[in-house]
């Protein structure tokens, strides 16, 4: 009953003083309104770093920097079809690696006809080389007979200059005793020159075939084209 006669009695003493309607009520006060402003601007610091804000993390580890090249486009120097592909999207590739194989049946068959044609003048340079060395071989077995043929000779010669060099002493009696003439001993003298000079001619010959086969032996030696 106390507390209610209180109430009004102070709600008596209001209404009983109107000029207190004008008076301003106060909501807050100005270290209210610092407490406030420091508070929305913590909040738009908030929503802004939490946009635009990162936190720096600190890791411990290894690792390889490999330094790309970029990306560039792969062109063929010819037209054709895509044969084979040998590598996918995203692998790394590295200068004069091959990354596809394009079919160009015109440059493979001018390849094949070059072939061909190398292995036939491979084929016309062997049968020319069995051919010379055919050539040359019996060319060879000839200029052996000839040598041979020609050795027997100054051998024979040789034989013959020994007989009538021993006839010459004989005859040189003869010519004392008076049995033969001087023209007949200087006919024999002469018989012995003329076979020496037909050994010497023969010799020469002999050298001669020694340089041919010489010659011959080189030439078959020669590497042919």
């Amino acid at each position: 009953m106390s507390n209610k006669k209180i109430f009004r009695a102070a709600a008596l003493a209001r209404l009983s003083s109107p000029e207190q309607l004008d008076t301003l009520l106060t909501v807050t006060t100005p270290k209210g309104w610092l407490a406030l402003i420091g508070l929305g601007a913590l909040i738009l610091v908030a929503v802004v770093w939490a946009f635009l804000g990162s936190i720096a993390t600190k890791a411990m580890g290894t690792g390889v920097v490999i330094r790309t090249g970029g990306v560039f486009n792969v062109r063929t120097t010819s037209a054709g079809q895509i044969l084979q592909l040998d590598v996918d999207v995203g692998d790394t590739v590295t200068i004069g690696q091959i990354v596809a194989r394009v079919a160009q049946p015109e440059i493979l068959e001018r390849i094949s006809l070059a072939e061909a044609r190398l292995n036939d003048a491979r084929t016309e340079r062997d049968r020319a080389a069995r051919v010379r060395d055919a050539a040359i071989q019996l060319q060879l077995e000839t200029l052996d007979r000839r040598e041979e043929t020609l050795e027997q000779q100054v051998r024979d010669l040789q034989e013959q200059a020994r007989l009538v060099r021993e006839q010459i002493p004989v005859e040189e009696q003869l010519l004392e005793r008076g049995l033969i003439t001087r023209q007949q001993l200087v006919l024999t003298q002469q018989r012995v020159v003329s076979i020496e000079s037909n050994i010497s001619s023969v010799r020469t010959q002999v050298t001669k075939i020694q340089a041919e086969r010489y010659s011959t032996r080189n030439a078959g030696l020669e590497p042919s084209l």
